[in-house]
């Protein structure tokens, strides 16, 4: 259960993100897609943290994330400028990064539907292998595992340099906890 919060109301854009703030042309990449504008206003205004969970394999040695992505702001702190969902970090020669950009909601022009990137991503420091959401070009795909996020199904990628090197996903979950309102 989320931290309780006082009713509050705003004016929103037709996205469902801040009246004054910019919706970028879709380019494609975007991770989460398939929004409407109700999906993109719970998840700017309402949402608190997320937490990811993720255990892979490779050539041998397995490793687990547990990586939460919170924002200190509030629902109406959120006005100016969006909240902030990141975190990163080094585990030895790993680094991690995971980001959900909810400022950086894109339309496609077509549908008008909403889309924002869930960036993930994890690899060695010569980037033997990438574990990520994106698909890489000049990479191999070793393993991948579906996981829900945001009532999608979204997939994590572990990308190896070299074709010969094994590994897999053992797992990969996210999950969302939103701010309640009182009653």
């Amino acid at each position: 259960m989320g931290t309780l919060i006082e009713p509050f109301t705003v004016a929103t854009s037709d996205a469902g993100v801040t009246k004054d703030w910019c919706v970028n042309d879709m380019k494609g990449d975007e991770t989460l897609q398939d929004l409407t504008p109700e999906d993109v206003a719970r998840i700017y205004w309402m949402l608190e943290k997320v937490e990811l969970l993720y255990t892979y394999t490779v050539q041998g040695i397995t490793r687990s994330r547990y990586l939460i992505l919170a924002s200190k702001k509030k629902p109406l702190e959120r006005i100016a400028w969006p909240p902030a969902f990141k975190t990163e970090g080094a585990d030895g020669a790993i680094d991690y990064f995971s980001s959900l950009e909810v400022g950086n909601v894109a339309r496609d022009k077509e549908t008008g539907k909403l889309a924002m990137p869930l960036i993930v991503e994890e690899a060695d420091e010569y980037e033997n292998f990438v574990v990520t959401t994106e698909r890489l070009e000049g990479y191999f795909l070793a393993a991948q595992k579906p996981f829900q996020a945001f009532d999608r199904k979204l997939t994590l990628y572990l990308w190896v340099y070299n074709k010969q090197w094994t590994g897999s996903i053992q797992n990969a979950e996210l999950t969302e906890d939103y701010f309640e309102v009182k009653q």
